[in-house]
């Protein structure tokens, strides 16, 4: 029976002690580092977003469920 709580516990700590330094990237000395190579990056990611949304974007709700039944009535 000792053998088991030995095998338990050593098994849990097998699997718990990798998790405590598991994120590493999520600190924010990491991320002010690395924010210059990653913040070009996504601001033109968000330009790119925002023009793409706008693009898309109807204002009008009605028109486009009423397009779309129609399509599929069809």
């Amino acid at each position: 029976m000792a053998i088991r709580q030995n095998l338990l516990v050593l098994l849990s700590l097998a699997v718990l002690i990798p998790t405590l330094n598991a994120n590493t990237l999520e600190s924010e000395e990491y991320w002010q580092k690395h924010e210059n190579e990653f913040d070009p990056y996504w601001k033109g990611r968000a330009e790119t977003a925002a023009v793409d949304n706008n693009a898309a974007y109807f204002p009008d709700p009605y028109s486009v469920s009423g397009n779309l039944s129609s399509s599929v009535s069809e």
